[in-house]
């Protein structure tokens, strides 16, 4: 084995959603890979229903590493089991996607093997090293040979953290073509999902919480409050709330569970596949969540987010005003809810979209095949500097220009650079307190002319 196949790992369900276009293109296209699953997310059943939505078939192999240990214990474990598999299959690239743990122990196995190791979602920062994943992604980034970058601003922070253009492609979210993909079945479906539940269009919110620092105490106590005083508030619609294994035992061990029960306009439900969750997304009135993907989603279903964070790796949500970042401030939350209540959103166009277009599955997976036959030069990588772009441009008068198709250079700045740099060095801030600062100017950095943009 060797030379040809391309390996592409996974093990989270979100994980599974974005590699899904990647795996059906390299299928059309009748490439050799092999689908891994690390087991990240450990009921494999819960799993497959994805693989079986999304039409890209079960993994070729499963890895079983065990994750109740913690998150140390499982990259490490997964490194070393998927450094044997690729010393013995000899794979001509890795590709792994995003910022989870099996992100992580992907890319040290692939630098332990000397693989050709592919970032997808490279790029992408949140400025909050508190965050496992906030980690996870930057040493990704340091070890990949090439990064995969789904938007113009996840490219601009590779560019200032030292990374060579050369080592970099702009290629959109593959969450995009998965959603696209889904829809027709979804809006099909829909009505049955809301019979099941006893749900109206428009008249309930849906829930979505999963992230460790929110199930720890006491930001675990605070959630609850505030989805009781939500519910107490707004008592004419519901709350739907798929409730995670995970999440359901934290709140039993610390007595909370009963608190959400006990406010009948809050619905607690088992977890759901991916057609019964983008049912419930594109008909409910708001979206409470605390996670990077239900962000992208809400986003481009046109949905209203309030965001249970105090950042995002996903600002273009923010700098659309569709997205409000609260943290678990109870008032800050109540603000935004009768804000995004009282606004009416619509989908925004796939044209110009800052996440893609819905066809960045084949672009990333002809990517993965020219691959196979260029030569591979490692990129010359310097220390990571965490630094905002938007400041570093300002300090070193040196600006970050992109043309007509996405692709990215250097250049000493002008009056136009230098103004847009003032825009963007208070975007981090605004995406705190979504602000006004000049927003229309902001977007159109941010669009990406997709048809013009090379496949």
């Amino acid at each position: 084995m060797g030379d040809r196949i391309i390996l592409v790992v996974a093990g989270t369900r979100p994980e599974a959603i974005k590699v899904a276009p990647v795996l059906r293109t390299l299928k059309t296209l009748g490439e050799e890979y092999r689908f891994v699953w690390s087991g990240q997310h450990s009921d494999f059943n819960m799993s497959r229903i994805f693989f079986r939505e999304l039409d890209f078939g079960n993994p070729d192999t499963f890895l079983e590493v065990n994750h109740d240990n913690g998150s140390l214990f499982f990259a490490s474990d997964l490194a070393r089991r998927l450094q044997k598999l690729i010393d013995r299959t000899k794979p001509s690239v890795v590709y792994a996607l995003g910022d989870t743990t099996t992100t992580l122990g992907v890319s040290l196995a692939a630098n332990y093997s000397r693989a050709f190791f592919v970032h997808d979602e490279a790029g992408m920062r949140s400025f909050d090293n508190s965050m496992e994943e906030e980690i996870n992604r930057k040493v990704a980034d340091v070890i990949a040979d090439l990064h995969l970058a789904p938007t113009k601003l996840a490219m601009t922070n590779l560019l200032w953290e030292g990374f060579q253009s050369s080592s970099m492609k702009l290629v959109g979210s593959t969450l995009v073509d998965s959603l696209m993909y889904a829809l027709p079945v979804v809006r099909k479906h829909a009505l049955d999902i809301l019979t099941q539940h006893s749900l109206e269009k428009g008249r309930y919110s849906l829930v979505t919480v999963h992230r460790r620092e929110n199930l720890r105490f006491p930001n675990l106590t605070r959630l609850v409050r505030i989805l009781v005083e939500i519910a107490r508030r707004h008592s004419e619609t519901k709350l739907i709330f798929p409730v995670h294994p995970h999440t359901q035992k934290r709140l039993r061990d610390v007595g909370l569970w009963h608190n959400l029960t006990l406010q009948k306009n809050i619905l607690l439900i088992q977890p759901l596949g991916y057609i019964d969750f983008l049912s419930l997304l594109d008909n409910a009135l708001v979206t409470i969540t605390d996670s990077g993907g239900v962000q992208e989603e809400a986003f481009l279903l046109g949905k209203g987010t309030l965001t249970l964070r105090k950042t995002t790796e996903w600002p273009e949500t923010v700098i659309w005003k569709y997205n409000i970042l609260t943290g678990l401030n109870l008032s800050a939350v109540q603000q935004a809810y009768e804000k995004l209540i009282n606004r009416a959103f619509r989908a925004p166009s796939l044209d110009h979209n800052p996440l893609g277009d819905g066809m960045s599955g084949q672009r990333v997976a002809r990517i993965l095949v020219d691959i196979q036959s260029s030569p591979r030069r490692k990129p010359v990588r310097t220390r990571v500097n965490t630094v905002e772009t938007w400041v570093r441009q300002l300090e070193t008068n040196t600006a970050v220009i992109f043309d007509g198709v996405g692709n990215a250079k250097y250049a000493l700045m002008d009056y136009d650079t230098r103004s847009m740099s003032k825009l963007l060095s208070g975007l981090a801030e605004a995406t705190k307190r979504t602000s006004n600062i000049n927003g229309a100017a902001i977007r159109a950095l941010l669009e990406v002319d997709w048809k013009r943009l090379a496949m």
